[in-house]
Formats: C-alpha cells, sequence, structure tokens
C-alpha cells in the first residue's frame, strides 16, 4: 500500500483528517472525544485502515521554508526569483 500524505518512513505516527464520525469507536479506534475535520495522530495500521474504508482522509501537511533572521537582512543573499537555470523542490 502507497504512503499517505503525512506517512513517513519509519514514523511511530500518521496524522488524517477525519471526515465521518457514526460511533465512537471506529475499527477500534477510539474518536469519542474528536469531531469530523479534527486531525488525528494514529498508528499507521490505524491511519490507513480509517482511510480505506472512508472514516478519514490523509492529512495533506505543507513544508514551508521561512529564512532565519541572519538570511532575510543579508543584502548579498539570493531571492528565491533571481535563481534561474536552478531546480526547485516540488
Amino acid at each position: 500500500m502507497g504512503m499517505g500524505f503525512a506517512e513517513i518512513p519509519g514514523a511511530a505516527t500518521m496524522k488524517v483528517r477525519l471526515t465521518k464520525k457514526l460511533a465512537e469507536r471506529i475499527d477500534g479506534v477510539y474518536v469519542g472525544d474528536r469531531n469530523v475535520g479534527d486531525v488525528l495522530d494514529l498508528k499507521p495500521e490505524q491511519a490507513r485502515l480509517l482511510i480505506a474504508e472512508q472514516w478519514a482522509t490523509p492529512e495533506q501537511t505543507r513544508l514551508v521554508l521561512v529564512p532565519s533572521p541572519a538570511r532575510r537582512q543579508s543584502p548579498d543573499a539570493p531571492h528565491p526569483d533571481d535563481l534561474d537555470g536552478c531546480e526547485r523542490a516540488s
């Protein structure tokens, strides 16, 4: 089975967003104190099961890079728009 968006190989947990809740316990996962839309940190096996049965979706995390204060103030640091010919991470 493929990796979810927030699953990292070897990670102890996987983040999923609860999309529907019809019981206090779904496939052995207690969700009594959670609401639809909440993000859950689960064991990867539990997370994949909830996703497969459409109780949850993988949480799409985004990596946001923020330059350090020294980098932001450096006048000779290149601006990302000035990096012609360089590969950019997708």
